[in-house]
């Protein structure tokens, strides 16, 4: 059976910035769906480390189109991309056409397209690396051609008179492609709120300067963050179950639910005061259940007289040791076989449950009023 033929990819290059409509320091969730948007992506290979999920970068690779997404794996943003296939791509900067099926994107042609610039370097593994603000090309070069000794001469033609082809494409922000970083953020954007939790009590939004707290009517929680991505009823929690034997008597929880997918949280409002119950913050880490359907929640759990704050990205073992031994033994929440994702536990303190996920990061964190479940 034949493979589809994939159409190429039309990418107009702005170092530094963009491939198209893929822009450095996007979130996730929206390079995803400008992946999903492109009629001639027809195969996406996901990567990530499940053991060091904050230590190595999350890869997006369109092995069909021949470029590959780096995502800084802490602030889950696009930190560079590497264009590698050039017979599926058509590459413009300025309106110039540098590499489609018409024009080979040679050394001469780069240098003509882009300009002058500093002097190259010679890699070791046989390859000259032609730098740019914002945007690195590479170049293979015979071995019987590569100079034993340093020198700054730009390899515009070989001694067989051909010109070396690019083979790779990195656009980032940063001091190298290999050291790239997302883009700084602005004061104002979304991507930098940071949530301060006060267990038990109320919530800071820092960029918004503003507090939810317990008690707190629907209606202000409307005022001070807007109208929330989706909102949902749900009855008779079940975790109720595991709380105190005079709760489980009482009449049966009704809460609804409020799910703001871009600050990552979820605030759960009692059906009959319709004041704030519960918070829920998602770290959005792959390989969890619901990842990509909200961003990361930044969040930091005030605390002062914890030797060290638990974060959005702290470990189960930085959490006993800020917090000590949790209340009772750890909850199991498995979704079974028919499903990739591996089973959570769920541990208990006064005011908040985490969620753990196997590799002993945070997947989720409740926040409740000490007394309600």
């Amino acid at each position: 059976m034949t493979e589809p033929t994939v159409s190429p990819l039309n990418l107009a290059i702005q170092p530094g910035r963009a491939a198209g409509p893929f822009a450095l320091g996007m979130p996730m969730d929206m390079l995803i769906n400008a992946i999903r948007t492109e009629p001639c992506i027809v195969k996406t290979d996901f990567k990530y480390s499940n053991t060091s999920p904050l230590g190595v970068d999350i890869v997006l690779d369109l092995v069909d189109n021949g470029i590959c997404f780096r995502i800084d794996p802490v602030s889950q943003r696009l930190k560079c991309i590497e264009l590698y296939e050039f017979s599926k791509l058509r590459l413009t900067y300025k309106s110039i056409d540098f590499s489609s099926n018409k024009h080979l994107a040679t050394f001469i042609l780069i240098y003509k397209t882009f300009g002058p610039t500093n002097p190259g370097e010679y890699l070791a593994d046989y390859r000259y690396s032609l730098k740019y603000p914002g945007i690195s090309f590479l170049f293979p070069i015979p071995e019987k051609y590569f100079p034993t000794k340093k020198t700054n001469d730009l390899p515009l033609s070989l001694p067989d008179g051909s010109t070396p082809i690019v083979n790779r494409i990195y656009i980032y922000q940063g001091e190298s492609w290999a050291r790239a970083v997302p883009p700084a953020l602005a004061s104002r954007d979304v991507l930098s709120e940071k949530l301060v939790i006060k267990a038990g009590t109320h919530v800071t939004f820092t960029r918004k300067a503003c507090a939810i707290e317990f008690g707190c009517m629907s209606q202000d929680v409307l005022a001070q963050l807007g109208r929330p991505s989706v909102s949902f009823f749900k009855q008779d929690d079940k975790m109720n179950i595991h709380g105190a034997r005079e709760q489980r008597f009482q009449r049966p929880s009704k809460y609804y639910i409020w799910s703001y997918f871009l600050l990552g949280i979820d605030i759960f409002f009692d059906t009959y005061t319709h004041t704030v119950k519960k918070f829920a913050f998602h770290t959005n880490f792959p390989g969890q259940y619901d990842f990509n359907r909200y961003r990361k929640c930044n969040f930091e759990i005030a605390s002062e007289s914890k030797a060290q704050n638990v974060t959005s990205d702290s470990t189960w073992t930085e959490i006993l040791q800020a917090f000590g031994e949790p209340l009772g033994d750890p909850v199991i929440f498995d979704r079974g076989p028919t499903t990739p994702f591996g089973a959570t536990s769920f541990y208990g303190y006064k005011g908040l449950i985490f969620e753990i996920m196997k590799n002993g990061y945070i997947c989720s964190l409740t926040m409740y009023q000490c007394g309600n479940t």
